[in-house]
């Protein structure tokens, strides 16, 4: 039953049957898990698609990790299972060849090599010692670890630590990867080069379930939105769609030469100015067809006349507010929820 101060915001009819018809690699259905007397997770149900990248999204707190640790099996469920499509399996029912973990904290052998750490964790995986050999040299360098090969872990930095957990994961091109908090420690080019690595295992077939209060990157990665907040569901939609759901009601307009006045425009309630761009805010049955004809019948040179389109960090605070759970605990509004 949901939690009386949560509403779930999910897409219409039409975008749920596209949801339905995506070929799943992951099901999670009916998740819950309690602490005691804590409840972590409440009735959790959504969809990983194949060749997709699924943004799990929430304030610390929300239950992202916990549940992230309930679909790899690190932790047992009270109720609800977790369904693996590909294989017929359930829980922990399945080949841990279907996918890659990299978890937030380290996991990592410090007084190990870098290459030797690498070739077990890619032997844990099944690779062969031939595959690994000739994998490994092109994953190094695309992280640019090459030259850190033969160092231990412990004497690098946290970002190339990050980096070589990245590697481990990513060296058996698994089908289905789940990477939680994956830019913590990445500085601005090692977020480059991450970012990189996943768009071209998405365009390999790679499916993805990533974790991160890093919405900027996340709005240049995702396809899927899932959003927890108090272990409950708020949203689950694509990317697309959300940025129609939560889209304001204005108008941006670019000029190529100064206007003349803009006052009158059919339906438009107020006229900002920002850098330049005029930002009209519309009633709610303005037509911005009947506003663009108005501005050329006034001779206005127009250069862009865009439709508002609200970022991931937008988004996700209006998930949170009309989810009924308020703006969420450490929220920046810069692109990152801490």
């Amino acid at each position: 039953m949901p939690h009386p101060s949560v509403r779930t915001l999910l897409p219409d009819a039409a975008d749920a049957a596209a949801a339905t018809a995506r070929t799943a690699v992951l099901e999670v259905r009916g998740i819950t898990k309690t602490f005691a007397d804590f409840t972590a997770l409440r009735d959790v149900s959504f969809t990983v698609g194949a060749g997709a990248i699924t943004a799990l999204l929430g304030a610390n707190g929300a239950g992202k990790t916990t549940l992230i640790k309930v679909i790899t099996g690190l932790v047992r469920q009270d109720s609800g299972d977790v369904l693996w499509p590909a294989s017929g399996g359930s829980g922990a029912d399945r080949p841990d060849s279907l996918f890659s973990y990299v978890p937030e904290e380290s996991g990592l052998y410090e007084r190990m090599r870098v290459e030797d750490i690498v070739t077990y964790f890619a032997r844990l995986s099944g690779m062969e010692t031939a595959a690994i050999r000739a994998e490994m040299p092109g994953w190094l360098e695309r992280f640019k670890l090459h030259e850190k090969a033969r160092q231990r872990v412990i004497q690098l930095s946290k970002g190339n630590q990050q980096k070589v957990k990245l590697v481990c994961a990513l060296i058996n091109k698994p089908p289905l990867l789940i990477l939680d908090e994956p830019f913590t420690g990445l500085d601005g080019e090692g977020s480059l080069l991450l970012r990189d690595a996943l768009e071209k295992l998405r365009a390999a077939g790679t499916t993805m379930l990533l974790s991160s209060h890093r919405l900027d990157q996340m709005d240049l990665l995702a396809d899927h939105l899932v959003v927890i907040a108090a272990g409950q569901k708020i949203l689950d939609t694509t990317l697309k769609d959300a940025r129609k759901l939560y889209r304001q009601n204005q108008i941006e307009v670019t000029f190529s030469e100064p206007p003349p006045s803009l006052d009158g425009l059919p339906g438009v309630l107020e006229i900002t100015w920002n850098d330049g761009i005029a930002e009209l805010t519309l009633g709610p049955t303005a037509s911005p067809n009947l506003i663009l004809r108005a501005l050329l019948d006034r001779g206005c040179q127009v250069e862009n006349f865009l439709r508002h389109s609200p970022d991931l960090t937008e988004i996700f605070h209006k998930a949170y507010a009309h989810g009924g759970g308020g703006a969420p605990a450490g929220f920046t509004g810069k692109g990152e929820a801490i």
